[in-house]
């Protein structure tokens, strides 16, 4: 769970020492910068790149994607068709990848079908654990933007 740990702590880390939601993205990207000088990121670097760019990604769409849509799971297909999910790649190959992330682009916004989406990958042993850590950060950026001063003062240490 090492990558879990990684994106969601260096969002944390990040907040705390941010001057504003903008600057977040700036601060992830240095924590990831000096992280890679003194780790090989299990021998997975590609897997860590989005952190490099501050989660670009997670910025300029996924959360703006939630924001105007407001559901958990279109939101994860929406990722799901756009980010290349390190761990389905490695695990079952590309392309199962590219089928994955076909359906994904496919059913965004067809509720009924979802359930197609979700047999394809049972079937052939498909775990998104990438694109749910992604939802898990869009998510908790989603909250930091709506709610920043106040979790801000929380964390305030100057008390």
């Amino acid at each position: 769970y090492y990558y879990t740990v990684f994106m969601t702590s260096t969002v944390l880390f990040a907040f705390i020492n941010s001057r504003g939601y903008a600057d977040i993205s700036k601060q992830i990207k240095n924590i990831s910068l000096e992280l890679d000088k003194i780790t090989d990121f299990e021998g997975e670097r590609e897997r860590y790149e989005i952190g490099f760019n501050g989660y670009r990604e997670v910025f300029n769409h996924y959360v703006p994607f939630y924001q105007k849509n407001n559901s958990i799971i279109s939101t994860l297909l929406f990722i799901m068709s756009r980010y290349d999910d390190y761990s389905i790649k490695s695990f079952n190959g590309e392309k199962n990848l590219m089928k994955a992330q076909f359906l994904a682009k496919n059913l965004i916004f067809k509720e009924e079908k979802w359930d197609e989406l979700n047999k394809f990958c049972t079937s052939t042993y498909i775990y998104p654990h990438d694109v749910t850590t992604l939802l898990v950060v869009t998510c908790m950026l989603d909250v930091l933007q709506r709610n920043y001063l106040k979790i801000k003062i929380l964390f305030d240490t100057n008390h």
